[in-house]
């Protein structure tokens, strides 16, 4: 999995989220697709359900979630990390962000970084959502905040549900197929050459 992401990162400069994928050449397109496709085929075969396993079970000695997606309900992300007022705090903004998400049609977020570590006081939460299935259009005239466009909006955005909430994709105009997911890079720690753990659920 590693090596796939580390072959992503290469071909698109270490920026994906900025990469402008509309201007890449069909050749450079269909090397993606092909790495794209292993990522998609190395993430299917990790996930499990957090949820089944005993709290230390499921992090590591530095109190990191184990690597891989992990399946858990919101009662179970409740139970397993609203254990501090902080936590608690994000946990409130965290429900109101899947609520919006939920009545815009969403069936599948991630969350990652410290939130889903043992850390104590996390200062946010890191929050993906799949598109699919959903309206940008009713989503941008309902909740704007899920969708920010600017540093002036990610920034309200935090204020108002305590993290970061983003869209998959990296570039909405296409297909999830052809561009890389954040996803992948919310599964992998470049800092240290590993892959984490990221939680999955249904809002």
């Amino acid at each position: 999995m590693a090596t796939s992401i580390n072959r992503l990162r290469r071909f698109l400069g270490l920026k994906v989220s900025s990469a402008n994928f509309e201007n890449l050449s069909n050749r450079r397109l269909e090397q993606l697709r092909v790495i794209y496709s292993q990522l998609r085929v190395d993430m299917a075969a990790v996930v499990d359900d957090l949820s089944s396993q005993t709290s230390n079970a499921a992090f590591d000695s530095s109190g990191r979630l184990k690597p891989g997606l992990h399946r858990l309900s919101m009662s179970s992300l409740e139970s397993i990390y609203g254990h501090s007022q902080q936590r608690l705090w994000l946990l409130e903004g965290m429900r109101r962000a899947l609520s919006d998400l939920k009545f815009n049609g969403c069936r599948q977020v991630f969350i990652g970084g410290s939130f889903v570590s043992k850390k104590g006081c996390p200062n946010d939460f890191d929050l993906l959502y799949d598109l699919k299935g959903m309206s940008l259009d009713a989503l941008l005239d309902q909740a704007p905040r899920l969708y920010p466009r600017s540093d002036m909006e990610r920034r309200l955005q935090i204020e108002h549900y305590g993290g970061q909430v983003l869209p998959l994709a990296a570039s909405p105009g296409l297909s999830y197929s052809v561009v890389p997911s954040l996803l992948e890079f919310m599964l992998y720690d470049d800092r240290f050459d590993e892959y984490k753990g990221v939680v999955a659920l249904t809002p």
